[in-house]
């Protein structure tokens, strides 16, 4: 009988793997030093937002522009975002990444609490004043469609200082979710897997996915024991995860 483990494949580490097979988030920052001017830049923003607070009834005029503002505040905070969370899912045990990614949600977290007067605010203007707006200002035909999003919100919203706190909790609230993907991305160790070729794979999540869908019921059952084995050794750690999540749950419904 041949040893499956003679013929095992092995996960390449990240940096072997071919660079036309790997995303390449250089298109969106060409460097940690660019990314640093962006955050910095949504940054500055976010407080330049603050100043918006009760300018909404001024006319269609002042919320167009301050759509138009938050509409680049956003763009720039989420390309932030995104850069340094698909940077940490290319190695999630790496420190930096994890650091970098702490730092957007961060950030993320700041520009929601930054912005979260304006739902509140424009809900406070009274009844058919954003409809006028909408007659009155061409260029805010675009946000139509949200401007009547966030009308319907009116029996459901919270006031400015309630929204704000909420806004401002956003890393609190991403703290279950972070602790879970660290634990099963860069902690839990897998046990390899034979599968239908009678080659050794790696496990992984992204593994399971497809070896639970196997023809061959064995490779199923290898893979999800491997998981579960894996997982029970991180029990605690994803039982209390769990745990904080369901207590965020409850929160936000109170």
């Amino acid at each position: 009988m041949s040893d499956p483990a003679a013929g095992a494949i092995a996960r390449p580490a990240r940096a072997a793997v071919d660079r036309s097979l790997t995303w390449d988030l250089e298109g969106l920052f060409p460097s940690t030093t660019a990314w640093e001017e962006a955050a910095a830049k949504a940054d500055n923003l976010a407080l330049e937002a603050v100043a918006w607070r009760g300018r909404l009834a001024r006319g269609a005029a002042a919320l167009l522009e301050y759509l138009r503002f938050s509409e680049r505040l956003e763009q720039i905070a989420h390309q932030v975002y995104w850069f340094a969370q698909n940077r940490l899912a290319e190695d999630q045990a790496d420190p930096a990444r994890q650091a970098l990614a702490d730092r957007a949600t961060a950030l993320s977290a700041r520009v929601q609490a930054a912005t979260a007067f304006f739902e509140p605010e424009l809900l406070a203007l009274p009844e058919g004043t954003v409809e006028a707006y909408l007659e009155a200002e061409d260029g805010l035909a675009v946000y139509r469609l949200f401007l009547n999003d966030v009308l319907a919100k009116r029996q459901h919203l919270l006031g400015r200082e309630a929204e704000e706190m909420l806004a401002g909790m956003g890393e609190l609230f991403a703290a279950p979710y972070d602790i879970w993907r660290s634990t099963t991305n860069a902690d839990v160790a897998f046990q390899p897997v034979i599968n239908e070729q009678g080659v050794q794979v790696p496990m992984s999540l992204a593994a399971l996915g497809m070896l639970l869908q196997s023809p061959s019921r064995e490779v199923r059952r290898a893979a999800y024991e491997s998981a579960t084995s894996a997982f029970a050794a991180h029990k605690r750690t994803i039982a209390a995860s769990f745990a904080a999540a369901q207590k965020r749950a409850v929160l936000v419904a109170q």
